[in-house]
């Protein structure tokens, strides 16, 4: 199924933590709306730089597992795998 732009537009705003009724009211003061935005892309960046090296922790086996970081491993070669739909995927393969 193909994404309306309506719901686009929605998972962005969720992304960058704006919110969606006001939004509209916001991009009338262009001033504030590109700072709204700059300062939402920079949050939403800079946590997928921490997903990522949280990510790449769990796959090495540096992290330990009281952070809250959840993974599967395969049985068969020893994978990590982050997500339960990766893992029956893999699984499947």
């Amino acid at each position: 199924l193909r994404k309306r732009y309506k719901d686009c537009e929605k998972e962005n705003l969720k992304k960058l933590d704006m919110n969606k009724r006001d939004w509209e009211i916001d991009v009338l003061d262009r001033n504030k709306w590109r700072g709204t935005v700059r300062t939402g892309c920079n949050a939403w960046e800079e946590k997928m730089i921490q997903y990522s090296e949280l990510k790449r922790a769990c796959r090495k086996g540096t992290i330990e597992s009281e952070i809250n970081c959840e993974h599967w491993i395969c049985l068969m070669c020893d994978r990590v795998l982050l997500s339960k739909a990766g893992y029956v995927n893999h699984e499947v393969t």
